[in-house]
């Protein structure tokens, strides 16, 4: 975890193990995971009622068959559903643009 988090250092990024208090001076928020945290789908929602302004990007674990660990109302409650399937894969759907995919790691030719 170390290396990971030492490849993206940058003076704007704090990484914590635990949820702080207080998330007012942050305009973006990843909670990695929310398995991991223990939170619950009401948990997920006083966040996102308390700081209306934050950016949350929530991610779950997968189990064995695919599916994301945790109660199927999480997947209701967000806006936007990216699963990658496979490495380099990534499908999205959700209330906008339901069914986009894309290739994370193509590189854009230059014409």
């Amino acid at each position: 975890m170390q290396e990971k988090v030492d490849s993206v250092k940058h003076r704007n990024l704090i990484v914590s193990g635990k949820l702080p208090e207080d998330l007012s001076p942050y305009a973006n928020v990843f909670l990695d995971s929310v398995t991991y945290l223990g939170l619950k789908p009401d948990d997920l929602r006083v966040l996102r009622e308390r700081y209306p302004d934050k950016s949350f990007i929530f991610i779950f674990q997968a189990t064995k068959q695919g599916s994301f660990r945790g109660e199927n109302s999480f997947q209701h409650d967000v806006d936007i559903v990216i699963e990658v399937p496979e490495k380099g894969r990534a499908v999205q759907m959700g209330r906008y643009n339901q069914g986009g995919e894309m290739n994370i790691f193509d590189t854009p030719t230059v014409a």
